[in-house]
């Protein structure tokens, strides 16, 4: 019989206390007992310091160095030409170096080859041999993956291997 008469007391505590709460709206409450206004002010600035510590998206080159004479390395300028005409992202970039000692033979490729010029530039040639022992090229032309602070990620890419970096 005791315990009935507390299950019964317990059910209509619960039902007053719910048409209380009802009775008042729920914002009026909120706002009363937990001081929401305050709080919505802390999260935002919370939110806000949240997302200037979230570090800004790594941007990459791909530095290609190439020239007339060295089959390979002019073919591999054109698939990557194509490539990043196709590459939808701005996440990494492409720039494309020529050692030819002869500038005119230089445009002239660039207009047989169909490259986007804006990617491309030629060494001068009393920069040539400087370059060519800076970046290891004379035996091999060579391409490298760099990001912003100028670290070689990748040496000789193949363009799948690019798709790791779309995603960092």
């Amino acid at each position: 019989m005791k315990i009935r008469q507390i299950g019964v007391s317990l059910i209509t505590s619960c039902s007053l206390l719910l048409l209380m709460v009802s009775a008042v709206p729920l914002e009026a409450y909120f706002k009363s007992t937990l001081n929401t206004t305050e709080k919505l002010k802390e999260i935002g600035q919370l939110t806000t310091e949240v997302c200037s510590l979230r570090p800004k998206q790594k941007r990459f080159t791909l530095v290609h160095f190439w020239a007339s004479y060295d089959a390979e390395s002019r073919a591999k300028n054109i698939q990557w030409n194509n490539f990043f005409a196709q590459s939808l992202s701005d996440k990494i970039s492409y720039k494309a170096i020529s050692l030819d000692p002869d500038l005119d033979i230089y445009n002239r490729i660039l207009m047989i080859d169909g490259i986007n010029s804006s990617t491309q530039f030629c060494v001068k040639e009393e920069r040539r041999s400087e370059v060519l022992g800076r970046y290891a090229l004379e035996k091999a032309m060579h391409s490298y993956l760099i990001d912003e602070d100028g670290t070689i990620c990748l040496i000789d890419p193949k363009a799948e291997e690019l798709n790791y970096f779309y995603h960092l």
